[in-house]
């Protein structure tokens, strides 16, 4: 009896030692968000680049700031887990294009201003919108940062939140319309009709 009881207080200690451990751990630095914000603010477009070769340009540090699968997942929402991964790596690269060109364009209008972070916050909202994102991150709390940029009159908003490979951008609005929210309608509406339909849409509207 000694011995079982022995053993039971041993493992209940390594238990609590463990789950202290885990608890202590230090979540990413939320000094990152700011510093993923300035990069999304420094994508500027180059004197008379195109949508093409800015896209071209600026993939590589966009990919790297942004969560490009998180975001192609809200679009489809429940499809997504029908969908091949194939489709969902098009998916993921279509809507890539779909963000870059909306910001090419914005950011080409406002010309010769280029986009400059005028500030951030962070939030814990729970809108349906941003409890969709958490639960598909599996975050307990749901915190996000919006940052400010700012190119002429045009005004931007990034909003990140902590991923796999920490913070990233989930959101792009531009004069306070989310693109999430402009083009998830019309990927819905042909997704109706399949997921292969949804991505030949797409494409018709990236080659534009």
């Amino acid at each position: 009896m000694h011995s079982f009881r022995h053993r039971t207080l041993s493992l209940l200690l390594v238990l609590g030692s463990f789950i202290s451990m885990a608890s202590a751990a230090p979540d990413t630095d939320p000094d990152d968000a700011v510093r993923v914000a300035s990069g999304l603010s420094r994508i500027g477009v180059l004197d008379k680049e195109s949508k093409s070769r800015f896209i071209e340009r600026v993939t590589p540090e966009y990919r790297r700031l942004a969560a490009t699968e998180v975001m192609a997942q809200m679009l489809a929402g429940d499809a997504w887990q029908s969908m091949t991964p194939a489709q969902r790596t098009e998916l993921a690269g279509l809507y890539e294009k779909v963000v870059l060109g909306a910001l090419y364009g914005a950011i080409a209008a406002a010309a010769p201003a280029q986009p400059g972070m005028t500030g951030g916050k962070m939030y814990r909202s729970r809108s349906e919108l941003m409890n969709r994102r958490c639960d598909l991150l599996q975050k307990v709390d749901c915190a996000f940062y919006v940052a400010d940029a700012t190119a002429g009159d045009v005004a931007f908003q990034h909003t990140l939140m902590e991923t796999g490979k920490g913070w990233a951008l989930v959101d792009v609005s531009i004069n306070k319309l989310s693109l999430h929210t402009a083009y998830a309608p019309q990927v819905k509406q042909s997704l109706e009709h399949g997921a292969a339909n949804m991505l030949e849409k797409l494409r018709g509207l990236v080659s534009r």
